[in-house]
């Protein structure tokens, strides 16, 4: 085992700017939070979720539609992309039905 007494003991504050880039702890976490908030209220649009899904927006609208005939529901979230107009969801819910959605382009094919 190695000596640990050698090892170079680093200040608090040289390690917090080390992590934040340079920044401070309060100017990094005020900057994560202006991205995150930017990220979360970006709405998604039926056109932005199909492509992210591989498919048309016309091939999504028919698999959620088949889909909801189907089992008689949809995912409130997915429902917003039927609709005239269409209602753009948050990205963060877009994440939660991203996998429900593929599934049912899946099964539409």
């Amino acid at each position: 085992m190695a000596n640990l007494g050698r090892v170079r003991q680093v200040p608090r504050d040289d390690l917090r700017c080390g992590l934040c880039n340079g920044r401070s702890p309060a100017e990094q976490s005020a900057a994560y939070g202006e991205a995150f908030q930017a990220y979360a209220e970006t709405g998604a649009t039926g056109e932005q979720f199909a492509r992210e899904l591989g498919c048309t927006p016309a091939a999504l609208k028919a698999a959620l539609f088949a889909y909801s005939k189907r089992a008689g529901a949809l995912d409130p979230v997915l429902i917003g992309y039927l609709k005239q107009p269409e209602l753009a969801a948050r990205r963060e819910h877009v994440e939660e039905v991203y996998g429900l959605t593929a599934t049912i382009l899946g099964e539409a094919k």
